[in-house]
């Protein structure tokens, strides 16, 4: 028996759903929607998603995921300088071997990204740990340069497109309070990944554990979105099924770039951009500083120059092919335990505060904290300044992917989220293979990168932008 209070609930969600529709069916969105009803919107949208057991599962599922891929890359950067002694590679052939993981960590993020936009997100998960799992053991065997290079770009497209395949799913999943909550904690057991197997470089994660996890598990859960014309029938060639996916994904990044879209888009690609180090590679870059500004400081030489090479970043790790440079890395492992306490600080304030007022003060502490590297000389204040920088780098960096994955609805999710992550792993790809600066150069690009994000911060809203594809 309906109660009172349940028949108004009725009657309020029916005209919230006509409103929709007439919403959804108009050309162009109406940027004067009411706050109330957006404000009805998102409490039925939170109605829908629910909380409990179930959720708790999925998301402690997602955050394995995020866990076992965090633990991948970081063991690929301590693997391959072991190549060089075993395959005796050149340090140009090295370098490619980098290259190609970042190139095919940016095919993989726009491709999944237009990917489950059109065919759902469901299945992508267990794709992508599989093509991880496939190209770590094929690289674990590779014996040429072809081989590896292979495996390297198959296990970028891997590791990018589980990234975001797994934080557009989770964010679609969960009522809006919970969100910020949940993507941090993705963040912190990838970061806790990350530091894992930096300190524990000899234990590999069990991908084939994990993935036959997923094989049960997964197979019961949902598709968030459902697929653009259903009732079209599919079609058996290989080039309409091809020229349909680009149709639909063509219009999915027109509507990123409607009148009143384009600059938010523009902003958030821009923002995103400047994530491109990377936690791993960002991490390496401290530890390369600090080592070389100690070096200097305790050389009788005092014209010793620092330079900061991409290309030696990772294989000055190895002081020759029988002894690893231990010092270095617990130094690395300390530099990246700042990025855990970053995330735990995040996670206890990112539902209580605004995400821009993070995304500000977290940019503004990390290029503060360049700026005075600069006048350091003392190696303790330089490794304290180096865990601010970080650990600001974190934070930044996790709060602009909450804000661009909330301001966008759900059917363009992935897409949005692919573009934002193309330029930053191209950047990224070739920049291992010509950037050598001193460091000078580099603090004031470290810098420029931190404080750009508050600058060029994403236009404000009363409300997030709904899952407008819920009800239609």
């Amino acid at each position: 028996m309906l109660t009172a209070r349940s028949l108004s609930y009725v009657c309020s969600l029916k005209n919230v759903v006509l409103q929709i529709k007439g919403f959804i069916a108009s050309p162009v969105y109406d940027t004067n929607v009411s706050y109330a009803f957006i404000s009805h919107l998102n409490y039925f949208s939170d109605l829908i998603t629910g909380w409990g057991v179930y959720n708790f599962f999925i998301v402690g599922l997602c955050g394995l995921c995020s866990f076992a891929q965090a633990c991948m890359f970081p063991i690929i950067i301590v693997a391959v300088p072991f190549m060089v002694c075993d395959l005796d590679l050149s340090m140009q052939q090295t370098t490619f071997a980098y290259a190609s993981l970042t190139l095919g960590m940016a095919i993989g993020a726009f491709v999944v990204g237009l990917f489950i936009d059109a065919y759902g997100r469901k299945s992508a998960i267990p794709v992508t740990m599989i093509l991880i799992f496939c190209a770590s053991i094929t690289l674990s065997f590779a014996q040429s340069i072809f081989v590896i290079n292979l495996s390297m770009c198959a296990l970028g497209v891997g590791l990018a497109g589980n990234n975001v395949v797994l934080r557009v799913y989770l964010i679609e999943f969960l009522p809006k309070k919970r969100r910020g909550c949940c993507m941090v904690i993705l963040d912190l057991l990838a970061v806790i990944g990350c530091t894992c197997s930096i300190g524990k470089n000899n234990i590999y994660t069990p991908f084939f554990l994990l993935y036959y996890i997923l094989q049960v598990q997964m197979a019961q859960l949902d598709n968030c979105v459902r697929a653009d014309d259903e009732e079209e029938p599919l079609e058996s060639d290989l080039i309409k099924e091809v020229q349909k996916f680009y149709q639909k994904s063509q219009k999915r990044v027109e509507k990123l770039f409607v009148k009143h879209m384009k600059s938010k888009t523009f902003i958030g690609v821009f923002i995103n951009f400047l994530q491109y180090p990377g936690y791993a590679w960002f991490a390496l870059w401290c530890t390369h500083l600090i080592h070389v500004q100690q070096y200097i400081n305790d050389s009788p030489i005092k014209n010793t120059t620092c330079v900061a090479d991409m290309q030696g970043l990772a294989l000055e790790y190895l002081r020759n092919c029988k002894e690893i440079g231990t010092e270095r890395f617990k130094l690395l492992v300390y530099l990246c335990l700042s990025y855990v306490l970053a995330e735990f600080i995040l996670l206890m304030g990112v539902d209580v505060f605004s995400r821009k007022k993070f995304l500000v003060v977290s940019s503004a502490a990390g290029a503060i904290g360049c700026f005075i590297l600069l006048f350091t000389a003392r190696t303790s204040v330089q490794i304290l300044l180096c865990i601010v920088i970080l650990g600001t780098y974190a934070v930044a960096r996790t709060t602009a992917t909450i804000i661009l994955l909330e301001n966008y609805f759900t059917g363009v999710r992935g897409t949005v989220m692919g573009l934002s992550r193309l330029l930053p792993y191209l950047i990224g790809g070739f920049s291992k293979i010509y950037l050598s600066v001193h460091c000078v150069p580099s603090i004031f690009a470290m810098g420029g990168i931190l404080m750009g994000k508050p600058l060029f911060n994403i236009s404000s809203v009363q409300e997030f932008l709904p899952n407008l594809e819920l009800y239609s």
